[in-house]
Order: C-alpha cells, then structure tokens, then sequence
C-alpha cells in the first residue's frame, strides 16, 4: 500500500535521487521562509543553459504532493518587511529619462513596500517613462520648484503613505539602490536616524559619471564644511540619504530652501 504521508514521500524522492528531482524542491519553503525569496509553488523553473546560456526557463509542473505541501509553507505574501517598517523609496527627478530605469530595476522590491517619483518640470521623458515602469506614484511640477521643492513633495507623500523609512534616491544611477536593505536597516535597528550614501567612497562618483568640474567642487566644499562643523564625511551634498519618519517630526522642512542648500539645511 502506497505511503500517502507528503513529507515522507519527499524524503525518500531524495534519498533515492530519482532523476531529474532537484532536492531543492522540499527546501525551498525553508530558504524562502529564513532569507525572503518567493519561488512559484506552481512551477519549478530549471534553467536550460545551453550555448552561452541564452535558452528561455522551462517549466516543468510539481506533483500533486509536492504542492500539497507548497500551499501549506506559503499560505503568506512574498513581502518581507524588515522589523516591520515600511519603505519608501523617493526618487526627485529633473531630465532622468536615460537613466531612471536602470536606477529602478535595481531596487530592492522584496523590502521596499512603495516608490515615489517627483517630476520637476522635465524637458525630456521622466513622466512616461516611469509611468511605463509601472510606478504606481508619479508626480509631476507644472512649474519648476527647485531641488529643495522637489524633496518636499517627496517626504511629503512619503509621509502620507504611512513610511515608517523613506530612502531618497537620485534616479542619475551615480549610487546603486543595492545599498537600501542596509541602509533601511540600520535605521530599523535603532542605531541611527539618519543614514548617508557616498559616492566618494569607492570611487562611485567618477564611474557613475560627475563631471570632473563637479568632483572638483564637491571636495573642497566638503573639506570646508567638514573644517566648520568638526565633523569627518565624505560627502555633504549626497543624493542618497535614509531618513526615520521621526526627523520630520523634529525637522520642519517647509521652511528650508528650496534650492540646492535644502540638503545642508536637513543636516
């Protein structure tokens, strides 16, 4: 008589190591449920690497067993919120038409809960380019209201979105979103507030294209205000900046400028 015990069967597809069983196939709810990865409890997709790895995934259908024992492990939603906080990534764009969609195909969606674009009056395509990306929250400036202005109206949806951590991200690709799950983590965990990207650090700068000029100008700026205020960053004029929702309790930004200097204000 056939043993009809779902778990058992599992083990012994393993132990006997029937061919083309992955054994991945019993341990993925366990992956997935320790490191936040969602794999399809419908398919399981074997890559055909073939000549230069460029086949398309095959799929191929799990026993009626195998999904038994899916539909119990993952009867919760893929998204793995950290501590749980809600992220929210802003992104203030001005002409980010090239370079927005390499900025937003790299952030992390498995902890990031909610994107927002400001649009400043762009003269290029930022609008409709995002809208194809599929982000839900596009704002566009009829009127142009500076860098500082740009940001308000990102905190402030932000904020109205229910963000408990808000990642304000340049979509000019001169920092990678990959950073987001340590930066939000760090403010999760309660060490900081506020926390900083570099794009010096690493030399980031130069190979996401500033302009030498700029290089130039945002160091001794930065040794400058390093020298008044005591302090030791890399960078004061960061485009990439993690915020705990309670600094704008504390902070208000409504009367900062609306310029560039909006950034120094908020430090």
């Amino acid at each position: 008589m056939q043993d009809r015990c779902p778990i058992r069967r599992i083990k012994e597809k393993i132990t006997n190591k029937k061919k083309n069983y992955c054994p991945l196939r019993c341990t993925r709810p366990i992956f997935a449920m320790c490191f936040g990865v969602w794999l399809s409890p419908v398919e399981h997709l074997v890559r055909d690497e073939g000549v230069g790895g460029s086949n398309p995934l095959t799929p191929t259908k799990p026993t009626h067993t195998e999904q038994s024992v899916w539909v119990f492990l993952f009867s919760y939603p893929p998204l793995i919120m950290i501590l749980g906080k809600t992220v929210v990534v802003v992104l203030p764009a001005y002409n980010a038409s090239l370079t927005l969609e390499r900025t937003y195909r790299e952030i992390p969606f498995d902890i990031v809960d909610e994107v927002v674009l400001v649009d400043d009056n762009s003269k290029d395509d930022t609008v409709s380019t995002a809208q194809l990306l599929g982000i839900k929250h596009v704002i566009k400036h009829e009127k142009n209201k500076g860098y500082g202005g740009n940001q308000k109206t990102c905190y402030a949806k932000a904020l109205e979105l229910g963000a408990d951590i808000i990642i304000m991200l340049h979509p000019d690709y001169q920092y990678t979103p990959k950073l987001i799950v340590a930066m939000s983590s760090i403010i999760a965990e309660g060490l900081y507030p506020v926390v900083l990207g570099s794009r010096i650090l690493g030399n980031g700068a130069r190979k996401g294209g500033m302009p030498l000029y700029k290089y130039i100008a945002n160091r001794i700026l930065t040794l400058t205000e390093n020298l008044l205020t005591g302090q030791k960053l890399s960078e004061y004029h960061t485009g990439y900046r993690a915020f705990s929702k309670e600094i704008f309790s504390v902070i208000d930004i409504s009367i900062n400028d609306d310029d560039f200097i909006f950034d120094n204000e908020m430090l």
